[in-house]
């Protein structure tokens, strides 16, 4: 009996690899009409809009991690109330403080809300005067845009002690610049990409083709959408075991 082969994970395509496949979906195996850096751009498209798709079901998928390490450090001072974050943040999902230490930071509390709130400016207004304390718990904000790769957080009150908050997020995808860059969008929806972006591409040369190309991008991202599990959140409910 034959025996079969050992199942793997899919594995994560490199810009080369899309280069090649897309050329291929183009007729086009050398650059004649589109120019690698066009490939490049849908490529980098495409990934920017499934990570759309995918992240409104999952979201975990692309949470911040460094190795099994799912915060990042942030450093906070006495005295200062904003500070610039990463260039990869998308949404702020937990703030909690460094729950090793023991000078009473470790019990610190941090609460998503909208810096035009009325408590918020309450909380800032407060921190100004001559005395405020030691305030326990902040809130926050993140404020400003990606365009110039610098986000902005934002507390109040103001902090009056120096400590190490630790922070959870969803991280935007860098694009594909180099040869052997991968994509960070999940290996098994890759191959998906690949029609997609030719389908954006031959709208090009405006070739009757992409009308096809565009019913099999409709496709793609709805199956997508169906193979992406849902990360079920919800309160778990609880039932009395029968006992007669």
């Amino acid at each position: 009996m034959a025996t079969l082969p050992t199942a793997g994970p899919p594995a994560a395509l490199t810009l080369t690899t899309f280069r090649s496949n897309i050329r291929s979906g183009l007729n086009e195996t050398t650059t004649i009409f589109w120019t690698d850096p066009e490939i490049d751009f849908s490529v980098n498209f495409v990934k920017d809009e499934l990570w759309k798709v995918i992240k409104h079901a999952r979201e975990d998928f692309f949470l911040y991690r460094s190795g099994t390490t799912p915060w990042r450090s942030l450093s906070i001072v006495d005295g200062t109330h904003s500070y610039e974050l990463w260039s990869d943040v998308s949404e702020i999902r937990q703030i909690i403080p460094d729950p090793t230490v023991t000078d009473g930071t470790e019990l610190y509390t941090f609460h998503p809300l909208n810096i035009s709130h009325p408590e918020f400016i309450k909380a800032r207004l407060a921190s100004t005067t001559t005395d405020p304390g030691t305030p326990t718990e902040f809130f926050y904000d993140l404020v400003g845009s990606q365009h110039d790769g610098v986000y902005l957080i934002h507390f109040a009150p103001t902090p009056q002690a120096n400590l190490t908050a630790l922070v959870s997020y969803i991280r935007s995808l860098p694009d594909m610049t180099t040869a052997d860059h991968t994509c960070d969008i999940p290996p098994e929806h890759h191959k998906i990409m690949i029609p997609m972006a030719v389908d954006y591409l031959l709208l090009k040369d405006r070739d009757d083709g992409y009308r096809i190309w565009r019913e099999r991008w409709i496709e793609g991202r709805e199956w997508v959408k169906a193979t992406t599990d849902r990360r079920e959140t919800a309160a778990t409910e609880y039932v009395t075991a029968f006992n007669p």
